[in-house]
């Protein structure tokens, strides 16, 4: 099972005879992740609103986890990690 598992994983681990091509992958992924927070608050909202129309839906589910969710991707969208750091730590 484990030799199945890493044949998977084995394609999609970078590679560590090109820095420059580690810096251009952390790069396209700084570039995107902006994007994907958006698309996880757009869908956390999208929860409250269908929750919020069903009339039996716990507040906590309608209201509370959408709200929590925002929040946190709000903080960590407001928190990115340096650059520097995280190149620094790829070498």
């Amino acid at each position: 099972m484990q030799r199945i598992l890493q044949a998977y994983i084995r394609p999609m681990r970078l590679s560590q005879s090109s820095p420059a091509m580690l810096r251009e992958q952390f790069t396209t992924l700084t570039r995107l992740v902006p994007f994907l927070y958006s698309i996880c608050i757009i869908t956390a909202i999208s929860l409250t609103l269908v929750f919020s129309l069903v009339p039996d839906a716990p507040i906590w589910l309608s209201k509370g986890v959408p709200c929590v969710l925002v929040a946190v991707m709000l903080l960590r969208r407001q928190n990115p990690h340096s650059p520097s750091k995280s190149l620094i730590s790829l070498s």
